[in-house]
């Protein structure tokens, strides 16, 4: 199902994946509106791997060297 709203009167509108891309008329105001298109799960997915290696891989990156850096300049333990 595709949710949006008249672009003239805001009236919500529910409808079938089939009407994608379509024009109605508003039973509320008599604009003609076009149904957006049904955005697919692969470009959603994208999006998503996309903002995760760009936000927080470089965060990852700046804690691990931060590790690394402090392991190296531990002192050794020793036991018996």
């Amino acid at each position: 199902m595709i949710e949006f709203k008249c672009d003239k009167c805001n009236h919500p509108y529910k409808v079938s994946d089939e009407h994608a891309g379509k024009k109605i008329r508003c039973k509320k105001c008599g604009h003609r509106a076009q149904v957006p298109a049904v955005p697919s799960s692969s470009d959603s997915f994208h999006d998503t791997v996309q903002y995760a290696k760009d936000g927080i891989t470089p965060v990852f990156d700046e804690i691990f060297n931060e590790l690394l850096k402090q392991e190296q300049n531990a002192p050794t333990v020793e036991y018996d």
